[in-house]
């Protein structure tokens, strides 16, 4: 899911160093979401916060690291 919400909101995400690799299953774990009328931004803090994740936006990208 978080992909298609990159793709969605046409910025990049990249991970910090600290966050497991691309084919790790961390990121293909299954996620479900019920939301209506809702901003790819709300999309995006709900998703992460299910993973223990948080974001800041960068200027040409969304960097995804650990939550405090």
């Amino acid at each position: 899911l978080l992909f298609q919400v990159e793709e969605l909101a046409g910025v990049p995400m990249r991970r910090d160093a600290d966050l497991p690799p691309a084919e790790d299953e961390f990121w293909s774990r299954p996620v479900s979401l019920k939301m209506n009328d809702a901003t790819i931004r709300q999309i995006l803090e709900v998703l992460l916060q299910k993973a223990n994740l948080d974001y800041d936006v960068e200027s040409d990208h969304i960097r995804l690291k650990k939550a405090d």
